[in-house]
């Protein structure tokens, strides 16, 4: 399991290997999204409650973060409140075996909406704080 961490300079992946003694992905929250590799499908199922609005802190660079929400959102409304702040968004489309694309002046884009438990990747220009509202 693996998860970019943006919060220290330079960058580094933390992982979580349970064959490893040397793991510095102690814990995951609703604010991240981890890369699993599987050796057969399963399901995770993930205890806890989800808050109303989860605040989310983006610093310049490649931002890896969770979508916790329980429904479907518009990409713009969701992000509408750090408009100017990014420039770039991925998200795996693991259907489709391939990563999609939007950008916030694109004359079209790749998808449209973020659904619960996408992993996002942002591309973040300036500091800023980006809160999704829990709309499930």
């Amino acid at each position: 399991m693996r998860w970019r961490d943006n919060s220290v300079t330079p960058a580094v992946w933390r992982e979580y290997d349970p064959a490893s003694a040397h793991n510095d992905l102690a814990a995951i929250d609703n604010r991240i999204s981890v890369w699993v590799l599987m050796n057969s499908a399963a399901t995770l199922e993930i205890p806890g409650q989800r808050p109303g609005a989860t605040t989310i802190h983006l610093r310049p660079g490649w931002n890896q973060i969770g979508f916790p929400s329980l429904a479907a959102q518009p990409v713009d409304a969701a992000l509408a409140a750090i408009q100017g702040d990014f420039d770039k968004i991925t998200v795996w489309d693991n259907d489709q075996h391939r990563w999609k694309t939007w950008r916030p002046d694109a004359p079209l884009n790749e998808f449209d909406n973020f659904h619960p438990g996408d992993s996002i990747w942002i591309h973040v220009i300036r500091e800023t704080d980006l809160v999704i509202v829990n709309s499930g």
